[in-house]
């Protein structure tokens, strides 16, 4: 017995040991935790290990502290609440602690919409407070997920259950049971009037409820089944979309099928609901907030709430924090809530983002005080954050708002700091902006330097700004600006006269060609024995020399097919250069001419091994001057290499575009359809880069298209009516077969065969000639008089 005892104590030893090894291990790996949270208390990880390290270690006090930490800097979890909440239940005995228990329920329920929350809630609400603090709690529950139709019936059944378990404590024939009946009559009519997964069930229970209650119990039976009926249709309608959350695969499929359900519905609570159960399944999905935030803002302080969650849940993007400082501006709150929302929003986000967040600050500086030098002071501290990009929209806007007071010396010198940008130089979209300001509030001086300088910077664009200037000085200017002007542009685009000027040329020498020719077949033959080959000789040595004025460049023969790439849909004005940069590592790059010396808008790029080809291919699509480059492999055979299309099948969520003022960029296009939560926008555009007044925008569902498409189609843009469309491009048309061509119709008589008669003798074929013999009577001859 002793030798028992002592191994025994041997086995309990060496458990307690084990046991106190293990708690230093946590303990060691808690003191990491804490050193790693004391420097960055944004750690989510951590917080959750350390949290269950205090609690496997039975540190209550550590663990109420890392508890409140966590939840200082993040929604906690609704299991993370219950977990916290049930360990507090197990040491709570006085009124102070089961008070604090209530205290964080209340705290729970604002993190995220929990079913199961509210009814932990309820039930430890009736061990602990009286019937009405119950009932208060149960109506809060029902507000907030009584419409969830899947697990709402739970809440439901709580509130009926502690109704009826009062009901049962009540004497008989008593005004007292009169009343607990009546109210427990109203619970079931009001649960049987939302549509509710199982409420069939709940009808079967009401049923056996009535039958047990004598003849005269006084309840509207019929009022509860008329809503029992239609509630029951709604969730016809809904359960689809409850089946597909319930298989949805990804959270990109689950998004989507929210998305759905809340456009779906009409009830403004029900799509409350909705996009709760959304957030708290996709806690970490920016836009889904930023949906729900702008859902809610005609709903006054509800919208305040959802955004201080949402940018809980999301600090660090830029549109919640956009969303919000609209919100605290449409609620007309203090300036200071909008500053110190501006300036966290600022602290919170990447700072190659913020350039939304200074704009939506001063427009709303500008719209409640005007104060330009506050918006002064504001642009030069954004500048010193923004990237160059982002700077030019920030002056351009700025620029606008002192155009609009009537400053055009700061909106000039701000006009000149954009155009100190070699990009914004040569932006012809740039030049456009600016010059429609300055025809706004501007001068006519201002205006001409502003079309000279355009002119001279923008090559690709020179024609165009010399249309827009001669129809400028057509429309405010004199005889001598007219004239003036028309000068001025010819000598500022030399080349383009160069070009008439050698067209012109060719077609001298072709008519003198053409002479020569003439007069060789009039030469006597003795004089020159073989014209015809004197002639031939002429033209061939011109065409060669043509040939020499004009570099060609064939598409290479010795191709090594392995090693090279095939570029296509890229403009004409891409040189070799520019796929150079693109491309540094090439070997060589060759873009095919045709015979006038103009590229063919494809080229070949060599490689010197076949893995720099393959890390090539990953360009593909790449944009490059608006357009998408194509890259793909070098196919020996032609017909085998892809060219790049777009699709031509129909797309609900993209939009087509017609009629768009020639000189909108894609910047000046996102602004028409971004409130309307455009995804992208893309431009067509000629081979030479400028666009057609064509678009198509994209969206990221069908349903944001559909309201574009309503609010956008027939919208007037200055002079310009544009048409929006779904995406639907039809397919080229089909070549007509030899059998549907028409023959063309020949003249069955040669020059020789034609008689020299009048045209009014002569008979025409087409018409049938009249039998003969066959007399005429009164009425014929009454039409020939007549």
């Amino acid at each position: 017995m002793e030798e028992e005892n002592i191994a025994e104590e041997d086995m309990e030893s060496l458990s307690s040991s084990s046991e106190d090894e293990n708690d230093k291990e946590t303990e060691q790996r808690a003191s990491e935790l804490e050193e790693q949270l004391s420097h960055n208390v944004y750690l989510y990880d951590a917080h959750v290990e350390i949290v269950g390290l205090y609690r496997k270690i039975g540190d209550l006090n550590s663990m109420r502290a890392a508890y409140e930490r966590f939840h200082k800097y993040f929604p906690l979890t609704p299991k993370l609440w219950l977990e916290w909440i049930h360990d507090e239940i197990k040491i709570a005995n006085s009124t102070v602690e089961k008070d604090n228990i209530l205290h964080l329920f209340d705290k729970a329920v604002e993190d995220y919409h929990s079913v199961q929350l509210w009814q932990e809630y309820a039930q430890f609400a009736m061990g602990s407070s009286n019937i009405d603090q119950v009932r208060s709690i149960l109506e809060r529950g029902l507000n907030s997920a009584g419409l969830h139709v899947s697990q709402g019936s739970l809440l439901w059944d709580t509130l009926r259950e502690f109704e009826m378990a009062h009901l049962a404590l009540a004497q008989a024939n008593t005004d007292e049971f009169s009343v607990q009946l009546q109210r427990l009559a109203e619970v079931y009519r009001r649960q049987l009037s939302v549509p509710l997964l199982g409420m069939e069930n709940t009808y079967k229970e009401w049923e056996d409820f009535i039958q047990s209650l004598p003849d005269d119990h006084g309840i509207d039976v019929k009022q509860v089944e008329w809503g029992y009926r239609k509630a029951q249709q709604l969730l016809e309608s809904y359960k689809p979309y409850e089946e597909s959350l319930t298989f949805a695969n990804g959270e990109k499929e689950l998004y989507n099928i929210y998305i759905d359900y809340i456009n779906f519905v009409k009830d403004p609570s029900l799509k409350i609901v909705l996009y709760e159960r959304a957030v708290s399944a996709l806690c970490l999905n920016a836009l889904l907030w930023e949906n729900y935030c702008y859902y809610t803002l005609a709903l006054g302080e509800l919208a305040i709430k959802v955004s201080e969650r949402a940018l809980r849940n999301c600090p660090w993007s830029v549109a919640i924090w956009t969303a919000r400082l609209r919100i605290l501006e449409k609620l007309q709150k203090a300036k200071q809530d909008l500053t110190e929302c501006f300036e966290e929003a600022i602290k919170s986000v990447s700072q190659l983002e913020t350039l939304d967040l200074w704009l939506t600050y001063m427009e709303y500086i500008k719209r409640t005080s005007n104060d330009m030098v506050l918006l002064d002071k504001l642009c030069l501290q954004a500048k010193q954050q923004l990237q160059p990009d982002q700077k030019s929209k920030m002056l351009r806007f700025l620029a606008r708002i002192h155009a609009r007071n009537e400053d055009m010396t700061a909106s000039r010198k701000l006009w000149s700091e954009i155009m100190a940008n070699a990009a914004n130089k040569s932006s012809a979209y740039t030049w456009i902006e600016y010059l429609e300001m300055e025809k706004r509030v501007g001068e006519s001086k201002h205006i001409r330097q502003l079309y000279q300088r355009a002119i001279s910077n923008c090559k690709d664009w020179q024609h165009y700004f010399v249309d827009e200037w001669i129809m400028y000085e057509r429309e405010v200017g004199s005889i001598e600006d007219v004239l003036k002007c028309i000068k001025k542009c010819k000598e500022m685009v030399k080349y383009n006269v160069e070009d008439v000027a050698s067209q012109s040329n060719d077609s001298k020498r072709k008519f003198s060609d053409n002479d020569e020719k003439h007069n060789h077949t009039k030469r006597h033959k003795t004089n020159n024995p073989s014209p015809q080959k004197e002639s031939n000789q002429t033209d061939r040595s011109l065409d060669e020399n043509r040939k020499r004025s004009v570099k060609i460049k064939n598409a290479p023969t010795n191709v090594d097919h392995e090693k090279t790439v095939f570029l296509s849909n890229f403009i004409s004005k891409i040189t070799e250069s520019v796929l150079k940069e693109m491309f540094p590592n090439a070997k060589e790059i060759t873009i095919p001419s045709d015979r006038k010396g103009n590229s063919r808008c494809y080229a070949y790029v060599e490689f010197e091994t076949v893995d720099e080809a393959r890390e090539a291919l990953k360009k593909d699509r790449l944009p490059i001057n608006g357009r998408p480059l194509y890259v793909s492999k070098c196919q020996k055979d032609r017909a085998q290499r892809q060219t790049f299309k777009y699709s031509i099948n129909y797309e609900a969520n993209k939009l087509f575009v017609k009629g768009l003022p020639i000189h909108f960029n894609k910047e000046a296009v996102e602004e028409i359809f971004k409130p309307y939560k455009a995804v992208d926008v893309r431009l067509v555009t000629k081979l030479n880069g400028q666009p057609r007044g064509l678009a198509y925008v994209d969206f990221a569902t069908d349903e944001d298209a559909e309201l574009a498409l309503k609010n956008t189609d027939q919208m007037v843009i200055g002079e310009n009516k544009i048409i929006v469309a779904i995406s639907s491009p039809p397919d080229k048309r089909e070549k007509p077969s030899v059998e549907q061509k028409p023959h063309p119709v020949r003249n069955s008589k040669t020059k020789l065969e034609i008689p020299f008669l009048p045209r009014a003798l002569q008979v025409k074929q087409s018409e049938p000639r009249e039998a003969p013999n066959i007399s005429k009577t009164n009425d014929d001859f009454r039409k020939m008089l007549l």
